[in-house]
């Protein structure tokens, strides 16, 4: 049977073992043999068949092959001579200059063990066939084999002193200590809390454009009609400059790299059921945040009923942390609105709606001061609104999310559209009035931030986007006390 659901871990060797990697600086011949025969080593074990083609991809990467190589590596490995090449290859020993000292670099061991490590049960893959050849291959022993072996299953079982102390006496080892480092910081981070934060709004309140906003590009799926149309979840990983994940439902489906496209195409899948992606989200300050955002459809697409339905089953799981509730300034109030944020608050006990919902007022910028229109004024209808539902006081954030992520495509050098830089134009000049300085309106209390040091900084500042990312700061730091 095909597998439709994520295993932890293979999504987390995807990405493990490629950073800084030994063998990196390396010629591009020995570095093709490691990939090529990696990639054997790991089409012998069936269960990771669906991520293969993801992790060759992020080894190419990083091991700097350009696109002119980026197809399967075992491309190259069909004959047993090209086999033999490889295997050759990685066993031969070198030999460089360091000044007045002779370097010697031999990456077999480091091979062996790189292999073993991406297999989930490596008893299992030290007793295959393509294994032993390829062990023999290499001209490695058996008390060798059996040092590696000792050493992994340390390293695996978390025994990091006891490994360490394996390097220092066998020889073998001496070239391994990445692996050990690697594993020791995935460790470390693996038991920090991660802080799930869920992103709900009727449709058209500029909901995946606030979640845009958050990682200043555009990544979710925007427009004016419906569309997010399954929950989307994006797990911040600081060190992963590009995202890996998953879609699952119909058939399960891993991918690494992934852009809009691949995502909008994911999204429309109609047997599709959830994605799930990591990658660096957030930068300067709010890089190491343990935060997934967690997007959902709006409920009430008249188009495609599935959506209220995917989103209130995703709010009945209970799992997450805090609810970003996303109103439109503009259209504050409407009975759709009214009917889901009902359906909130009856999944949250009463006395933790203040606590566990921060009410982001979007659109803000669309408020014409000139004509007498004033944020006042609307915070004020916010509250008032959210009182009669019962909520006395809400944590109330104003916010322009379209604002947000044009200064920051801009402060980071992205292409922007003519339309777009028309936009930046205008909310530019906009959100450098102090008549629009949106922190002052907040009513939530949040971490502190440096102060701004450029116009777009300020313009940042202003149109609340450091407000709301100092209030997810608050929510990842009061999960890291529990």
């Amino acid at each position: 049977m095909a597998r439709t659901t994520i295993e932890p871990f293979y999504h987390e060797r995807v990405t493990l073992f490629n950073r800084n990697h030994p063998i990196v600086a390396e010629e591009y011949d020995l570095k093709n043999s490691y990939l090529a025969l990696m990639e054997s080593a790991l089409r012998q074990e069936k269960e990771f068949e669906p991520y293969i083609q993801a992790t060759m991809k992020v080894y190419k990467q990083r091991f700097s092959f350009g696109d002119e190589h980026q197809g399967n590596a075992t491309d190259n490995v069909e004959a047993t001579s090209d086999l033999l090449a490889h295997v050759k290859r990685i066993r031969k020993t070198r030999y460089s200059f360091e000044g007045w000292r002779i370097r010697k670099r031999n990456y077999k061991y480091t091979f062996v063990a790189n292999a073993l490590f991406m297999a989930k049960q490596p008893d299992r893959t030290v007793a295959s066939s393509f294994f032993k050849e390829l062990v023999e291959g290499l001209k490695i022993k058996d008390e060798e084999l059996e040092q590696i072996i000792r050493f992994v299953e340390k390293v695996n079982a978390g025994d990091f002193q006891g490994a360490t102390s394996l390097i220092e006496t066998a020889k073998p080892l001496r070239t391994l200590p990445y692996f050990l480092s690697e594993l020791e910081n995935h460790s470390l981070k693996e038991k920090q809390s991660n802080s799930y934060v869920l992103i709900m709004a009727t449709m058209s309140a500029g909901k995946s454009t606030f979640s845009n906003s958050l990682i200043g590009r555009d990544f979710l799926p925007t427009k004016n009609e419906a569309c997010t149309a399954k929950i989307i979840s994006l797990e911040n990983e600081e060190d992963l400059p590009f995202f890996v994940g998953y879609r699952t439902g119909d058939r399960f489906e891993y991918e690494s790299f992934i852009e809009t496209d691949k995502l909008a195409e994911w999204n429309k899948i109609e047997a599709q059921e959830r994605i799930h992606m990591k990658g660096s989200l957030f930068p300067g300050e709010f890089s190491d945040l343990n935060v997934t955002l967690i997007d959902t459809p709006g409920t009430n697409n008249s188009g495609d009923r599935t959506h209220s339905t995917i989103t209130l089953d995703r709010l009945k799981e209970k799992n997450y942390d805090h609810i970003y509730y996303v109103l439109n300034a503009t259209n504050m109030a409407a009975d759709d609105d009214r009917a889901l944020l009902k359906r909130v608050l009856e999944h949250i006990p009463e006395d933790r709606w203040e606590q566990d919902i921060t009410f982001i007022v979007n659109k803000v910028d669309e408020l014409d001061i000139e004509a007498g229109e004033s944020i006042d004024d609307f915070m004020q209808s916010a509250t008032t609104y959210l009182s009669a539902l019962g909520i006395d006081h809400p944590c109330l954030i104003p916010y322009s999310a379209y604002a947000a992520k044009l200064f920051q495509m801009e402060e980071n050098g992205q292409q922007l559209t003519r339309k777009e830089r028309r936009d930046f134009n205008s909310l530019f000049e906009l959100f450098l009035e102090e008549a629009y300085a949106l922190p002052k309106y907040a009513t939530k209390n949040t971490a502190e931030v440096k102060l701004p040091d450029t116009d777009i900084q300020r313009a940042l500042q202003n149109c609340g986007y450091y407000t709301v990312m100092a209030s997810m700061k608050d929510i990842s730091m009061k999960k890291k006390e529990i």
